[in-house]
């Protein structure tokens, strides 16, 4: 008897522990709608964890997945809240322990968000990732003055330092002559300041000799010009010339006279007395 007694206790409790499990199931996933909303990183960001939008809870995370190297989030938002398509979802701190929660700052958009759309989300910058910047700068560090790194850096002092007391022996190795060559260009810096004077004349000369051999050049151009005009005019037969060289008949009229007064020429100095009059008084 004492058997079935317990036997119907432990079947009525576990009935009513089955009931208030279906409920709450029910309550839960049967309320509201489920948006998915695609991070780049979710570090810190758990299951149930909150939902809300200007101060106000209107929903907590339902299911984290990875997918394509994105983390999808299923977001469940009460029935009564609407997100417009350009709200910013942003994972952010609430607590100085890593808390985290969905943050929403709903859009102006007239068209919302509906299961088969997922969202693009943000992470903000809070302590969680200025500690991990700290440890990753950290690790940087260490890795930068490692014991390899500390010893490329001795040694690359060290061939800096021998480096120096070279150039050190060489330089005094040869003060004298480095200060002789010093020497010499301030006598020639020196030389040049004195002369500069005559330096100038000599340029100025220069100058002028060479503006006068442009006007010469011109001049000469002139010439030739003429020249080819004289040699034009010639070719053609006109001017004096041009008739002396082209003309055949007057080549024959200067020839003929040139051998008269050849003629008359030899007669004078055979028989003078034809034309030399010489009366005694």
């Amino acid at each position: 008897m004492t058997t079935i007694i317990g036997a119907t206790i432990f079947l009525a409790l576990s009935g009513l522990f089955l009931s208030i499990f279906w409920l709450g199931q029910y309550r839960y996933t049967g309320q509201g709608h489920i948006i998915s909303v695609s991070f780049n990183d979710v570090s810190g960001l758990n299951r149930d964890d909150p939902i809300q939008m200007l101060g106000v809870k209107i929903g907590k995370v339902e299911k984290i997945n990875l997918k394509n190297n994105q983390v999808i989030v299923n977001l469940r938002i009460d029935k009564e809240y609407l997100l417009p398509k350009d709200s910013k979802i942003v994972i952010e701190s609430i607590g100085m322990l890593g808390e985290k929660a969905i943050k929403i700052e709903p859009g102006n958009s007239t068209s919302y968000l509906s299961p088969s759309d997922t969202a693009q989300g943000q992470v903000a910058f809070g302590l969680n990732n200025l500690g991990d910047m700290v440890l990753d700068l950290k690790s940087k560090t260490d890795k930068l003055f490692s014991d390899k790194n500390l010893n490329k850096l001795s040694a690359m002092l060290s061939d800096l330092t021998k480096t120096i007391k070279r150039i050190e022996q060489i330089s005094n190795h040869h003060e004298d002559n480095i200060g002789a060559i010093i020497q010499n260009v301030r006598k020639s810096s020196d030389m040049l300041t004195e002369n500069r004077k005559n330096i100038d004349e000599a340029i100025l000369n220069i100058k002028t000799s060479s503006t006068k051999l442009d006007t010469v050049a011109a001049q000469l151009n002139i010439v030739a010009t003429n020249i080819k005009e004289i040699t034009q005019n010639i070719s053609q037969g006109k001017g004096t010339m041009g008739k002396i060289v082209y003309s055949d008949s007057l080549y024959q009229k200067l020839f003929n006279a040139t051998c008269k007064i050849d003629s008359l020429a030899d007669d004078i100095k055979k028989n003078p007395q034809r034309y030399l009059k010489i009366r005694l008084f």
